[in-house]
């Protein structure tokens, strides 16, 4: 997926555009994007979909410190291909090599342009790269760079569970595809357990330069710091550039995570990525949860003030409401709330008649209903007096009456 113009271009180890279509004839290769000491890239379609195409072809005495780098590159490829798909991680999709073992390509996602209004048809089309980005930028911010190292670190979990290394992890190795960071340039990808060359880039290799899975982590541990700060490997020390989101939250905590991840020591690393990783989730979670309780006070702040702020008209809107059921009488002496008072004139005239009791009962009929209910009440007790009084009249003559009668 990178583009082979960043490695140094020489004469005939170079492969033509037309040698791949032998080996991928399911693509139809559009034009050459890159080219480099052992290989080209180009550009191809299937299906009306973008794909990058590398071909490298085998170099009579190209062994170098590390092994062939075809044999090497190829070592890689097949690896990659058999496994299953890794998010974070670029994807082969097609593999083929020629008989007589001299030339092999491979298919696998085309990066995002460098520029967002170029396309890949475009004459001036470049990979974007994590590279390329913080030359225009700088630094990222805080959230931006979490978001990379936890996609890529996640990539190198599932990669060291299944015992391979990357080995040669750089910004230039870290392309954009569909605006997600994905781990490239698989040409160093060994398994662990065969890993015996010193290779890597100076400065994100860790000292010990023999690749490990603390190696890789080392070297993404370098990638983030370069990213965050500023700040080359060779810078280490220096405060971060003004570009730097030091101000974030948890920026600190960024770096202890990265210092511990970038040790010289690998007693003092993390022995895998799957520490890092793990480290660096608690880390959002801190970033997120702060700012969840930033935007939740913030709103409890504004319905407090708006609370503060609307009470007044609503308490003088329900004066309002009660003065428009009052009596004539009773408007009289109940003051009308400000800025009600100024419409007065217009909602009610003095020399009107009263208005009929029918929203809200008057003091005065209040207290007629009372007085009324008092004196029914005393005139059931008095009635109820009047009555016994009378019977115990009756009872009486009755007895005397039957006295009479008995003598």
């Amino acid at each position: 997926m990178r583009a082979e113009s960043d490695k140094a271009a020489s004469g005939g180890g170079g492969v033509s555009i037309e040698e791949n279509l032998g080996l991928l004839p399911q693509y139809r290769l559009v034009r050459e994007i890159g080219r480099g000491e052992y290989g080209v890239v180009s550009l191809a379609s299937r299906q009306g979909a973008f794909f990058a195409v590398k071909t490298v072809r085998r170099v009579s005495g190209s062994g170098v410190a590390g092994g062939d780098p075809y044999e090497r590159e190829l070592r890689g490829v097949r690896l990659v291909s058999r496994l299953p798909r890794i998010e974070g991680l670029v994807r082969i999709h097609d593999f083929a090599e020629a008989p007589d073992g001299s030339t092999f390509a491979y298919a696998m996602d085309l990066a995002d342009p460098e520029r967002e209004e170029a396309g890949p048809m475009d004459a001036g089309y470049r990979p974007r790269t994590l590279a390329s980005v913080i030359d225009a930028e700088v630094a990222l911010p805080l959230d931006e760079c979490l978001s990379i190292a936890i996609r890529v670190a996640g990539a190198l979990v599932q990669l060291q569970r299944r015992h391979v290394i990357h080995r040669d992890i750089k910004p230039g190795n870290i392309v954009f595809i569909g605006g997600k960071a994905v781990l490239a340039d698989i040409g160093l990808v060994v398994d662990a357990r065969e890993a015996s060359s010193i290779v890597g880039t100076p400065g994100y290799a860790p000292p010990e330069r023999l690749g490990s899975a603390a190696g890789d982590v080392f070297g993404l541990g370098k990638t983030l710091y370069r990213i965050s700060t500023g700040r080359l490997p060779a810078e280490e020390g220096l405060p971060p550039c003004v570009e730097a989101d030091i101000d974030a939250p948890f920026f600190w905590k960024w770096m202890l995570i990265l210092s511990k991840a970038t040790a010289r020591d690998p007693a003092l690393r993390y022995r895998s990525a799957k520490g890092f990783l793990r480290d660096l989730r608690r880390l959002r979670r801190l970033v997120s949860l702060r700012s969840r309780t930033a935007r939740r006070v913030g709103a409890a702040l504004v319905a407090v003030f708006a609370l503060v702020f609307a009470f007044p008209a609503i308490w003088n809107h329900s004066r309002f409401v009660i003065w428009t059921m009052m009596t004539q009488e009773m408007r009289d002496h109940f003051p009308l709330p400000y800025p009600y008072s100024l419409f007065r004139p217009f909602l009610v005239s003095k020399d009107a008649p009263p208005r009929p009791d029918r929203r809200l009962p008057s003091v005065e009929r209040a207290l007629k209903g009372v007085n009324d209910a008092v004196d029914n009440a005393v005139r059931d007790v008095g009635g109820d007096a009047r009555r016994a009084d009378e019977k115990a009249k009756r009872r009486a003559r009755a007895d005397a009456r039957k006295d009479r009668n008995d003598k």
